[in-house]
């Protein structure tokens, strides 16, 4: 929606530089004469078809070419199956090596109606590569488990509309460390998830109890317990 196109006429030979080509766009003449190949216009908004209409008139006949511009969007969020302490506000960052979700929420329209996002097919690629596992009719989630020596995940979506190619949707999921944040333990209250400790601190009461909570490792090796923790005093 709202970018700029570009649309060239080409032919064979050079009988197109002594044509007088015309262009339309949604029925009205908006550009012609002699060599007019390039013509440039702005879509217009989500749902809102563009028809352009090129005439040729050569000394190799008339010849009628017509484009219709529906512009669409294909949005692109992901989930990372990792871990966070409970009520956690923000987003749980995606780790090497843990699982993760994408899903694809198309605004396609066929003339005036939106399209289900059922009635679309979805081509999925990992890396560049085609993954057609994941791909078909109303396949709008891409699920993979991520790979440990990458510095991130990208992944892409052709949409189609039958045979026609709707949009297209790119998306690079960054590789965050996981970390292990010191919260204090209250005998009442529980744990204090509302100020982690720092560093440093300095004792209020003969002891503290702390707990250390993980945040954004795989949440499938947290619940197969294949994560231990060892704590050290005084090194």
């Amino acid at each position: 929606a709202h970018e700029t196109v570009l649309i060239e006429a080409q032919g064979v030979g050079s009988f197109l530089g002594s044509a007088n080509i015309t262009w339309s766009q949604d029925g009205k003449v908006v550009k012609t004469g002699i060599g007019e190949r390039i013509f440039n216009f702005t879509t217009k908004g989500l749902g809102e078809p563009t028809t352009i209409r090129a005439t040729i008139d050569s000394s190799q006949g008339t010849f009628n070419t017509t484009f219709v511009f529906n512009p669409s969007r294909i949005n692109l969020v992901w989930e990372a199956y990792t871990s966070a302490p409970p009520l956690f506000q923000g987003k749980p960052l995606y780790s090497a090596g843990s699982d993760y979700k994408v899903v694809a929420l198309p605004t396609v329209y066929s003339g005036n109606s939106r399209v289900s996002s059922a009635a679309l097919v979805y081509q999925w690629f990992y890396r560049g590569e085609p993954a057609p596992e994941a791909s078909g009719l109303g396949r709008n989630v891409f699920t993979r488990t991520g790979d440990q020596l990458q510095p991130g995940e990208t992944i892409a979506v052709d949409v189609y509309y039958g045979v026609n190619k709707v949009g297209r949707g790119e998306l690079f999921i960054p590789t965050s460390d996981p970390l292990v944040i010191f919260y204090q333990r209250d005998a009442l209250r529980g744990v204090l998830y509302d100020s982690a400790l720092p560093s440093a601190i300095s004792l209020v009461g003969r002891e503290i109890t702390l707990k250390a909570e993980p945040y954004y490792f795989s949440s499938a090796t947290l619940r197969a317990g294949l994560i231990p923790f060892v704590w050290a005093l005084n090194n």
